[in-house]
């Protein structure tokens, strides 16, 4: 008599699923751990998993689950396969196990090695062309290393074959999974069915012993996936998150035919980010913990946004199957309550978001009234410059016009400009009688000195930051000898008297006469520019 396997069900597949993606080779962990889940989901043979492809991968819209075409050796045929949500754990979730073998455990699609493949991508490369029973073996050294490792639950005699009676047990002995959907799902033959009630019906059982499986509690309610649509409204960097993490995924059509998937994956990764980040021993230091962090860094994207995308993807998954979770034996009353006290704390926890939104919002009014406040002030400030620089700018036309007047043709010769004169040498020159003359000199005398008491006269206050922006040198140098302001004549800039060198006499002596040669310059019409 052949001693059949012994199976195990949920609880110790958890413990093997965590042991697993704890390992030192995480790589390695990710496909192991979803060889596992996906055997057990699929209440699969060993050998199954060599035979699927991502070329039979799609996303079922109305049904929201993912599908494979399944490879059946044994019967050589292929059915359909149907993957759900788990209810409630990350470990033994099929689709997060694909997202993390995709990602972390090189998933990509093992290109074709003959030309009967031309086109095929197998999900599982490493178990592709492996002799008899060589997938089987792999799949018991797994299970071996775990026991050994410490998981309890385990049985000592238990092979690649546990995994298929140990999901087999956990549908049959859920009341709501009907006998059919348990044989639809397993793929053992049934000769009591007709072909066409086959045909019609078969996705129904089979999704129903999935679901059963993921742990839902009617399995033959309809069940939501996590999505990213809770996140992308009018948001493009999900989109660029997206195609930044699966950048390296060696998957024909994954931004494109299979975007579905590829978006189902990336919900499920950020819904379980927070219960990953807290349970694997590594936690931030974990493959996957840094392969999503990486992906947010080449797409400038705060960590923190990541986190925040994870819990309002849960809160959304939640709410829409708040009345499908708890214990399949539950009556329905007790999943009724249960789906009250989900939706309570979603309304608590959509309050509590809606509070803090409008407290931001009322902090950024608050922060765009003083912006406003600012802009006004400053708005003044330059129309008081401007005008202040349009007075200062007419003040000191006068001022040159004053100083330096224009002068008019000589008569005798056109071309030259006559010589400005002050009025006290024209009477001297226009003098007919040595009378004349004498007194005009004498008035010319008092002109000059009446210049040099104005150089020794009370100094003015000038706006140099002003006058001294466009200001030709000339002119400088006469508003200076007028207004009898000291300046440093190495920098051009005023000088206050009490930062004067008083140790060099000889430097003032040279001032003194710049002023003096400067004036009389002025005084006789002289149209010579005076330089420092």
């Amino acid at each position: 008599m052949t001693k059949k396997a012994v199976g195990f069900g949920r609880e110790v597949l958890v413990e093997i699923c965590d042991y697993l993606m704890n390992q030192e080779d995480e790589a390695l962990g990710c496909e192991e751990r979803c060889i596992i889940a996906l055997l057990y989901a699929a209440v699969g043979r060993d050998g199954e998993v060599s035979f699927t492809t991502w070329n039979s991968a799609r996303w079922d819209k109305a049904r929201e689950h993912l599908a494979f075409d399944w490879g059946e050796k044994k019967k050589g045929a292929q059915y359909l396969m149907t993957f759900h949500p788990d209810s409630t754990d990350w470990r033994v979730d099929v689709i997060h196990a694909l997202a993390c073998y995709v990602l972390c455990g090189q998933g990509g699609g093992k290109a074709p090695t003959s030309p009967q493949e031309s086109g095929v991508h197998w999900l599982f490369g490493s178990y592709v062309g492996m002799a008899e029973g060589g997938a089987a073996s792999k799949v018991s050294r797994i299970l071996e290393k775990c026991r050994n490792g410490g998981v309890d639950g385990v049985p000592a005699d238990s092979n690649s074959h546990s995994v298929r009676v140990g999901a087999t047990d956990d549908m049959i002995f859920n009341h709501m999974v009907s006998v059919f959907a348990a044989i639809a799902r397993g793929g053992w033959d049934f000769k009591a069915d007709s072909t066409l009630f086959h045909y019609f019906t078969q996705e129904l059982h089979v999704s129903q012993g999935g679901k059963a499986l993921a742990n839902w509690s009617n399995p033959n309610m309809h069940v939501s996936a996590p999505t990213l649509k809770a996140i992308t409204d009018e948001n493009d960097d999900v989109e660029r998150f997206c195609k930044a993490l699966f950048a390296s995924a060696d998957i024909p059509g994954i931004n494109s035919e299979l975007v579905d998937v590829r978006n189902v994956m990336v919900a499920t990764l950020l819904r379980y980010f927070d219960d990953v980040y807290n349970e694997m021993k590594k936690g931030r230091d974990s493959l996957l913990i840094l392969t999503l962090h990486n992906a947010a860094i080449a797409c400038e994207i705060d960590f923190g946004t990541i986190r925040d995308w994870g819990k309002e993807v849960k809160e959304d998954f939640i709410t829409k199957n708040a009345q499908n979770f708890g214990n399949s034996t539950g009556s329905d009353s007790e999943r009724i309550s249960k789906a009250l006290t989900i939706l309570q704390e979603s309304c608590s926890n959509l309050h509590e978001r809606q509070k803090r939104q409008e407290a931001l919002i009322k902090t950024l009014l608050k922060k765009s009234e003083n912006q406003d406040d600012r802009m006004d002030k400053m708005t003044k400030l330059l129309e008081t410059v401007l005008t202040n620089q349009a007075c200062m700018s007419s003040g000191i036309d006068t001022l040159i016009h004053q100083l330096c007047p224009p002068s008019a043709p000589s008569p005798t010769h056109p071309s030259k400009k006559r010589k400005a004169s002050t009025p006290e040498v024209a009477a001297a020159t226009a003098a007919t009688t040595p009378a004349d003359a004498n007194e005009a000199s004498t008035t010319s005398t008092t002109s000059i000195k009446t210049v040099d008491e104005k150089l020794t006269a009370p100094k003015r206050t000038i706006r140099w930051e002003t006058l001294l922006r466009g200001m030709p040198c000339d002119q400088f140098v006469q508003e200076v000898m007028w207004c009898n302001v000291t300046f440093h004549a190495d920098h051009f800039l005023p000088l206050p008297a009490t930062a004067m060198r008083t140790d060099s006499k000889e430097r003032k002596e040279k001032l003194r006469k710049l002023r003096l040669d400067g004036m009389e310059e002025v005084a006789e019409g002289e149209e010579k520019h005076i330089f420092l």
